[in-house]
Parts: structure tokens; C-alpha cells; sequence
């Protein structure tokens, strides 16, 4: 099977909002799969767990969960940075529905595979500090979170990633809990608008993503206005990708 393609027609789809067409699209193909394709096998799986997370599709989301880790298990040597992704995105998406002992687990079990096999200052191991901070977060364990959350700072920072660096700030923001800290919290939102405002930012459906996930936090700290000019940006953004897949 051709992977890059079906993912291009996924993307395409995916864009126009034909968010049915998209994820019935990735299904259909696993059909069509050699037994020998165990691997685009599970990059499949692996868009399908982010793709019905970011539907809220919770039924789905874990069917898929459940699938992928039948096939994992049946592997001896996942010590590969295309295993470990695998084991982030299955735990971000027990994460989304609020199972955290399970997406601890295998937030771990990531860690433990990019430890074998990735520079300690790659760019993924700011993606999964981030998740591991959000674990914490979740079990109201501060003070861990908001470590975790500086360590993927520190690492963005490190390799440039200003967006990955934006969306940490952002978050790091909920580790601060009390009236004292309403100060730190509006520096974090600050740098963090400096970086979503920022001109050299590929305006691109990744970054309407972001500002449409964020935009909410922003008018939860009483940044009304801000958070509806994020959501207009990011609206102008997908109308005008919307338009260029119709031409294409």
C-alpha cells in the first residue's frame, strides 16, 4: 500500500471538514492490508487514535487503542522512535477521556524507548514532557506538572520549536492555582502571545489548530478579546485552505 498517498487523500479530506469521508477512508484501507504490512498497519492506527480523539469520538478512539496494542504486543523489539510515537499518541488518548493510570503507563513505556534511541535534547521528548505534565496535572500534582512543563520549554527552546513552545506556556498557566500567582500566569500568557502573534509563524492548519485549542484558555484568564480574534484568525486560515482544496 501506498501510505504517503492515502495520507495526502486523508489530510485533503480532512481539510474540507468531510471529517466522515476522512476516518471511514483510513478504516476501509486496513482491509486491504498483507499480512506483512503490520507496520503501515499501525501508522494507520496511529493517525486514526489522534483523528478520533480530536473528534471526541471516545468509543472509537479506544477501539482503536484496544487494536493497536494487540498488535504491539505481538512485536519483541519496539526499541524504535516509530514504536515510542505510537505509544505517546496511544496514551494521549486515554488521556483525552480522563483514563490516566492507563496513559501514564504507556506515557512510560514511550519514555523508556526514546531513552534507547533518541538524543536526550530531541524535539520529542518536549511533546512527551508536555504529556507527562498534563498526566500530573490531571492527578493535581503541581509542582510535578510544572517541571515537566519547563523541561519541554527548555527543549523547544533548544530547537526552535516556538509553537511547541507556546502551547507549553499556555498549559504550564493551569500549575499555578492560587491569587498570588495571577502575575506568573499573565507573563506565561504573554510569551505565549508573543509567539502565536509573531509574523515568522507558517500560518498553516497546524497553527489554526493550536489557536482554536488555545483560544479557550485565554478567555478562561478573561482574555476575551484575544480569544475571539485567535478563533477569527484561525477561521480565515481554514476558509482559505477550504478554498485551495476545491480549485486543487
Amino acid at each position: 500500500m501506498d501510505y504517503n498517498r492515502l495520507i495526502l487523500q486523508f489530510d485533503r479530506l480532512v481539510n474540507i471538514e468531510d471529517f466522515n469521508g476522512a476516518g471511514r477512508l483510513l478504516e476501509e484501507s486496513k482491509h486491504n492490508l498483507a499480512d506483512d504490512e503490520i507496520d503501515i498497519l499501525l501508522a494507520i492506527n496511529n493517525e486514526l487514535i489522534g483523528f478520533y480523539r480530536k473528534q471526541n469520538d471516545e468509543i472509537n478512539c479506544l477501539r482503536v487503542i484496544n487494536e493497536t496494542l494487540t498488535s504491539l504486543f505481538a512485536i519483541t523489539d519496539k526499541k524504535t522512535e516509530f514504536y515510542g510515537t505510537i505509544y505517546i499518541n496511544i496514551a494521549t488518548g486515554y488521556s483525552a477521556f480522563n483514563y490516566i493510570l492507563d496513559a501514564e503507563k504507556n506515557f512510560k513505556i514511550a519514555e523508556q524507548i526514546y531513552d534507547a534511541v533518541l538524543d536526550k535534547y530531541d524535539t520529542k521528548f518536549s511533546a512527551l514532557y508536555n504529556n507527562f505534565a498534563s498526566i500530573y496535572l490531571a492527578k493535581n500534582e503541581l509542582v510535578l506538572a510544572r517541571h515537566y512543563y519547563k523541561l519541554a520549554i527548555s527543549i523547544a527552546e533548544n530547537n526552535g520549536n516556538k509553537l511547541q513552545k507556546a502551547q507549553s506556556l499556555i498549559n504550564m498557566t493551569y500549575t499555578y492555582d492560587s491569587v498570588n500567582d495571577e502575575q506568573i500566569i499573565a507573563d506565561l500568557l504573554d510569551d505565549a502571545l508573543d509567539i502565536l502573534y509573531d509574523e515568522d509563524i507558517v500560518k498553516d492548519m497546524e497553527y489554526s489548530f493550536i489557536l482554536k485549542k488555545y483560544s479557550q484558555d485565554f478567555g478562561y484568564y478573561g482574555y476575551f478579546l484575544v480569544e475571539e480574534e485567535l478563533k477569527n484568525i484561525a477561521k480565515e486560515i481554514d476558509e482559505r485552505y477550504r478554498i485551495s482544496e476545491r480549485i486543487l
